[in-house]
């Protein structure tokens, strides 16, 4: 009787352990978000306002960090371009709080602050960049580049 109920009791821990392991393997995908879809859409058809309007409908929506994050980089680079410089800053600065080492958003952040004429803060953005992503030529050719116009930026800006 004892090792029977040794048995079932082990048996029981048994599938028990695999039921929640089984659970815990599990990923869940969730389907394309139409949103990031269409706003992808403009942007390859060089439709910025588009894309901006959709990548901010997307932004407000619960996505995991994994979408969330490069979204927001997009968003953040698109409304660059567009002129919508708080908007950017604001998208790029999301990004970088969900993922404190996704070095793109902060080239793109760098770009925005340096446009708004806050160099210090660019040239922090860059250097962090570079540093997250050493063997990236885009974020050093950005540093190199304000290190470059640096003296004259700063000169324009007295």
């Amino acid at each position: 009787m004892w090792t029977t109920r040794k048995s079932l009791v082990a048996g029981a821990v048994l599938a028990v352990a695999s039921f929640s392991a089984a659970a815990n393997a599990q990923t869940f995908y969730a389907g394309p978000d139409r949103n990031i879809e269409r706003g992808t859409d403009a942007l390859m058809q060089g439709d910025l306002k588009t894309a901006s309007k959709y990548f901010h409908r997307a932004a407000e929506t619960n996505l995991g960090k994994e979408r969330l994050v490069p979204l927001l980089n997009n968003l953040c680079a698109v409304d660059y371009a567009l002129g919508k410089l708080d908007s950017a800053e604001e998208a790029c600065s999301r990004a970088i709080a969900e993922d404190r080492h996704f070095w793109r958003a902060y080239v793109n952040r760098g770009n925005v602050l340096k446009a708004k004429g806050e160099y210090a803060d660019a040239h922090q953005d860059y250097a962090k960049a570079v540093r997250l992503k050493p063997k990236s030529d885009i974020a050093q050719r950005a540093l190199a580049r304000l290190q470059e116009e640096q003296p004259k930026l700063f000169a324009a800006a007295k």
